[in-house]
């Protein structure tokens, strides 16, 4: 009995996450990923929450999320 293996137990949102994460999608909400991880909505509040708990001030903005994320303002502006 006691070298019998446990059943390791896994949550069914953790498979959720890992199978979509090798299917190349978002690995919360199952959209098309935009950075290695995330969505692009997804990815902009990890960038924010990021921003948040280190503390930064100074903003990148010629990188592509700050760039898509200035074309979408501009698109929703112009609707």
């Amino acid at each position: 009995m006691a070298n019998q293996k446990k059943k390791k137990v896994t949550s069914h949102q953790w498979k959720w996450q890992q199978e979509q994460e090798a299917a190349g999608k978002c690995r919360i909400c199952g959209r098309p990923l935009f950075s290695k991880n995330y969505c692009f909505d997804h990815a902009v509040r990890a960038r924010e929450r990021q921003r948040e708990k280190l503390g930064c001030v100074r903003r990148n903005v010629n990188t592509a999320l700050y760039t898509q994320d200035k074309q979408e303002n501009n698109e929703q502006e112009e609707k």
